[in-house]
């Protein structure tokens, strides 16, 4: 499962590059936040 949430997380939030680790932490922590309030599994939330 863990491959998949990363895979997924890659693909939706992190296919570009991040300047900061500032930004990465808040960027993972909105794509997880979205996930959860859409009430997804393993990581499908809409990401934009």
């Amino acid at each position: 499962m863990a491959e998949i949430e990363l895979s997924i997380l890659s693909r939706q939030c992190l296919n570009r590059r991040i300047p900061d680790q500032v930004t990465l932490t808040r960027e993972v922590s909105a794509w997880q936040e979205k996930k959860k309030c859409q009430g997804l599994p393993y990581g499908l939330a809409i990401y934009h």
